[in-house]
């Protein structure tokens, strides 16, 4: 934004740290009650002979000694300013020097000094720190939204890991059915892939949202605060400015003897531009800020799975209806958005031009605080409504650009399937009922043209660069890509953020660091490292979760357990299962690759899955081999099924004769044993079953 006067580089590489700025403006509001303390002292004091004055001044020096540092350059600045002070501290030395040159003072000046500098420096001090107050309190609010988006996120994970969970349970069952029962299966293993790509749907758009969001949050949002607190902390040095003149007036009419040196002081003051202090606050404060990375797909460790949206016939219904909602949320937003931009625009406009006004005394202090009040009030109507436009927008792209070429504007009816109560208490498949949902046609409002206003509001193309956090390519990135292309190169800043706020001293947003997987150890002498040949995720407390190809510090080889001890980059120590690794040796210094130890493998008797599922359900994916037992663990007891079995319910299980069947829970005493085949779990009878030899 263009701003009043010289502006210094207050919006800068802060990041979402806004404690220390408003840490700093704290400290120059509370700062004025020293001043004030100071008129109002001096107002008694000046009854009294030079000596008194002298050491008055003395005492404020000595106070300004022990803050100098705070008050230029904040409490904990990156460089140390040295003996260097802010011109409003150096304005200040100024006026204790020249105090110290007055003799004696009248009692009318007393007067003046506490009626009309003290108490209203008080006043003035007590308001803006009302201000800074309101603006805190809406910078919480700004990240208690964004954290909002952030758990949203996550249960939609958690949603998408439970529906892949169940969609591999059902899957299983499936697969090892017979009969009437496999039918049953297969239905239940339909509908839970629907909830799967369901929970998969909304797991993918919360994560475009919580990235446009994380971007509005930190290139509008954060960048509007900087500036406003900035255009906060100019103002109240501007009024103490304002003060600083007045009690020069009144020592000029009662003291002529001192004119020269009232005049000296007029001069220093009038040198203090407000601009001046934010510049040496941000010169002493700039440092390196490295912006968060993209949210990515994180594919469920139970159900492999790639990060595009699914937009067979049946996700469609629910994408549709997402769409249709999102449309008539934009609508609504899109009504307000120009009268709230309107507005803020007309305030911040009134404010630049109340800048001259205030100097010249036109328009009183309270005033000025009122106009900046009203400012952040238009601010925070626009944001929150901007934000909700944003979350919308997102929500529409990303289901148009999913689902490319296909028709969007209908929805097709889906068979509602009833079950009905079978023979035994089983459930067998009945008709089903469909019904008819409408997408309605947005009337009042050009959608496109709404979607094309929040992509303008996006990140220029020196953020673009970034990553996204390791995703990789996939849906997201081609997504990412896909709006990029569409909203184009974005130069323009947030409401006038570029003008009135200072940009970065180098033109540009630092790109996000890209980190490379694996090697984060050097391969010296008498070290060795391992390399993943699968990807394995830890299963119990102490075992390590890596990624295929990522690199490890052999702590401990395996010692025939079929585990081996690795430590990560990370430092993160703890177990790696011996047949997913490969030990590279270096004790000479070479990386020779030593034979992968023999894969011990478990017997479970696991029956292989067919080829037509694993293409339907999680193909394409590296598969790693068995695991071997962990080290110390409880000895697994099994049984041979003795004759077939066919489970009547959920909590049974169907074995065949010859089945090894592991044991979670002996028999009781009702001649029920539970135990698990194949991934399944449930109960059979004792005497269909013998121990293991």
């Amino acid at each position: 934004m263009a701003e009043e006067g010289t502006t210094a580089p207050l919006v800068v590489s802060f990041g979402d740290e806004l404690k220390p700025v408003d840490a700093w403006i704290n400290l120059g509001i509370k700062w004025l009650d020293d001043v004030r303390a100071f008129y109002y002292e001096r107002s008694v004091i000046e009854k009294e002979y030079a000596t008194k004055l002298t050491a008055l001044s003395t005492k404020y020096f000595d106070k300004k000694a022990r803050m100098s540092t705070a008050l230029s350059v904040g409490e904990t600045p990156v460089i140390t300013p040295g003996s260097l002070e802010s011109a409003s501290l150096v304005a200040w030395s100024e006026v204790l020097n020249q105090t110290e040159q007055i003799g004696k003072e009248r009692l009318r000046m007393s007067n003046e000094f506490n009626l009309q500098i003290a108490e209203q420096v008080n006043g003035i001090a007590t308001r803006f720190d009302d201000l800074r107050r309101r603006y805190a309190s809406y910078h919480d609010k700004l990240i208690e939204d964004r954290e909002g988006f952030y758990s949203e996120l996550k249960k939609a994970k958690a949603g998408y890991d439970g529906a892949c969970e169940a969609m591999e349970s059902a899957r299983l069952k499936a697969s090892k059915s017979y009969d009437r029962a496999k039918d049953k299966a297969s239905r239940r293993m339909v509908e839970k892939g629907v909830d799967m790509n369901n929970e998969k749907n909304t797991y993918i758009i919360k994560i475009n949202v919580a990235n446009r969001v994380k971007d509005k949050y930190y290139h509008e949002d954060v960048p509007e605060l900087l500036d406003h607190l900035q255009a906060l902390n100019e103002a109240r040095v501007r009024m103490v400015n304002d003060f600083w003149h007045q009690a020069i007036q009144v020592e000029r009419g009662c003291c002529e003897r001192t004119v020269t040196c009232l005049d000296g002081m007029a001069g220093c003051v009038a040198q203090n531009n407000p601009a001046l202090d934010s510049a040496m606050f941000v010169k002493h404060n700039l440092g390196s800020w490295t912006e968060p990375t993209d949210f990515y797909f994180q594919e469920s460790p139970i159900w492999h799975d790639e990060d595009g949206i699914a937009t067979d016939d049946v996700s469609l219904q629910y994408l549709r209806r997402w769409l249709e909602n999102a449309q008539n949320k934009l609508a609504e937003h899109s009504r307000t958005s120009e009268s709230r931009a309107e507005s803020y625009r007309a305030v911040m406009e009134q404010r630049r031009g109340s800048v001259s006004e205030l100097d010249s005394g036109k328009i009183s202090k309270a005033s000025y605080i009122e106009l900046l009040g009203r400012t952040l009030a238009a601010l925070q109507a626009v944001t929150y409504n901007e934000t909700a436009k944003t979350i919308v927008a997102v929500e529409i792209e990303t289901i148009e650009v999913a689902a490319g070429d296909k028709d969007l504007n209908s929805v097709t009816p889906v068979a509602e399937t009833k079950k009905r109560k079978g023979l035994l208490g089983l459930l067998s498949g009945g008709g089903g009922s469909s019904g008819h949902h409408h997408h309605s046609v947005q009337d009042p409002v050009d959608i496109d043209h709404e979607l094309q206003s929040v992509r303008s509001l996006s990140i220029h193309s020196g953020h673009q660069g970034g990553g996204g956090g390791g995703a990789g390519g996939g849906f997201l990135s081609s997504f990412k890509n896909t709006i990029r292309k569409r909203s184009g190169s974005i130069t323009t800043a947030p409401t006038g953020a570029s003008q009135e706020s200072v940009g970065n001293t180098n033109g540009s947003i630092p790109s996000t660091p890209t980190t490379s997987i694996g090697g984060g150890f050097k391969r010296g002498y008498g070290t060795t490292t391992g390399r993943m040949l699968y990807g394995y995720s830890g299963q119990q407390s102490g075992e390590l979760t890596l990624i295929e190809g990522e690199e490890f510090m052999v702590v401990e080889e395996d010692d025939g357990t079929g585990w081996v001890i690795g430590r990560k980059t990370n430092g993160e120590e703890g177990l790696i299962p011996a047949s997913y690794c490969e030990i590279i040796s270096n004790d000479n210094g070479n990386n020779n690759i030593l034979p992968v130890p023999s894969i011990v493998s478990v017997s479970t008797g696991e029956e292989s899955v067919s080829s037509s599922a694993r293409g339907s359900f999680g193909g394409g994916k590296k598969k790693g081999p068995s695991v071997a037992p962990r080290r110390g663990g409880k000895k697994i007891r099994y049984v041979i099924a003795q004759y077939d079995y066919d489970a009547t319910n959920e909590e049974e299980i169907t074995i065949r004769a010859g089945d090894k069947i592991a044991v979670t829970q002996d028999d009781p005493g009702d001649g029920w044993t539970e135990g698990e085949l194949n991934g399944m779990k449930g109960s059979f009878p004792s005497s269909y079953v013998k121990d293991v030899d």
